[in-house]
């Protein structure tokens, strides 16, 4: 029985540890979901949100360091991914921000360090909401309509760290995408539209009504030797 209580503890213990570093962060683009036209641009933000974990809650951020990977049917690259702008005031050490380059489908090395490294620094209380930077993505001319592009962070090369005494990494972290859906031009949409409305009016004047028909049939009619 009392082996039975410390192995009961024990996995008490270990239980309680895990939940308590679960979420330490989330990262994620905002907005999470976009209509969009071919060819335009869109602006997105990556973000992280301080959730409650050890390694997080009354520390900080030390430093960050995301790649972003594209796919979906609409065909954008990493070349389609422009104006990296990183947060400067709080990642504020102009020799280490990093805006980063394209590689195929992958954005990498998108990264920003603060000097501020004495807890508590920015976004150290649960909820906290850090911005990191911002970002265009250009959706290309020869996307269709239904067609997709889901941008979905990533740890990159270098570690997201936090400012505790021995800049520990911030684990766990989850990692949300944002997912774009092409939509067809205004001036697309509403030739469609007339042109479903004039194909219904041809239809409507080739085929007369059930009840015009029955009309006409029980119509008497008229002898012409008749007066």
């Amino acid at each position: 029985m009392k082996n039975r209580t410390r192995v009961f503890r024990l996995a008490s213990v270990a239980l309680l540890s895990v939940v308590a570093a679960v979420d330490a962060a989330t990262y994620r683009l905002v907005p999470s979901e976009a209509r969009v036209l071919p060819g335009t641009t869109i602006g997105l933000t990556a973000e992280v949100q301080t959730e409650a974990g050890a390694n997080v809650v009354g520390i900080g951020h030390f430093s960050f360091a995301l790649d972003l990977t594209l796919t979906g049917t609409a065909g954008a690259t990493a070349d389609d991914i422009s104006r990296i702008l990183i947060n400067e005031v709080d990642f504020d050490d102009l020799l280490n921000n990093s805006p980063g380059s394209p590689l195929g489908n992958q954005y990498l090395g998108i990264a920003g360090v603060t000097t501020d490294i004495f807890p508590p620094t920015f976004g150290h209380n649960v909820g906290d909401i850090t911005w990191l930077f911002d970002f265009d993505m250009v959706v290309p001319l020869t996307a269709g309509l239904g067609d997709t592009i889901t941008i979905t962070p990533s740890e990159g090369a270098l570690e997201n760290l936090i400012a505790n005494t021995t800049f520990d990494n911030v684990f766990p972290q989850r990692f949300e995408s944002a997912t774009l859906t092409v939509v067809p031009e205004p001036t697309s949409l509403l030739l469609l539209m007339l042109g479903a409305g004039a194909i219904l009016g041809t239809r409507r004047r080739r085929c007369p009504s059930v009840s015009g028909q029955a009309n006409q049939a029980s119509a008497p009619r008229l002898d012409p030797g008749r007066r």
